[in-house]
């Protein structure tokens, strides 16, 4: 994902934006009920940012099974990605002119 070529995914972008640009993401064209190869899928890359080294072999798991559908995982990813944006945009929208300048001012 790159922001020049407008595929990124914001800190501050909304869930429904995130869900868009996580829709775009490429896919090869494999069937559900085939096994795919989490090594060279783009959704894999983004998605293991979000988890832990288990949640990682879980995941590359669920991929060599066969069975998984690309939708159900940009929909997981999704997820993934705006709960862990929540504290960020909380944090953002809490700050206000007077911490600012409080800030400044020490």
């Amino acid at each position: 994902m790159s922001k020049s070529y407008n595929n990124y995914i914001g800190l501050f972008d909304q869930p429904e934006i995130i869900r868009k640009k996580v829709a775009r993401i490429p896919t090869n064209a494999i069937p559900i009920e085939s096994p795919k190869d989490p090594e060279t899928c783009n959704i894999f890359a983004v998605y293991k940012l979000f988890l832990t080294s288990e949640e990682q072999a879980i995941l590359r798991d669920r991929y060599l099974a066969g069975g998984l559908s690309y939708k159900d995982l940009k929909a997981e990813l999704t997820e993934k990605i705006v709960v862990f944006n929540e504290p960020i945009i909380a944090r953002y929208e809490s700050i206000d002119d007077n911490f600012v300048a409080e800030l400044l001012r020490r």
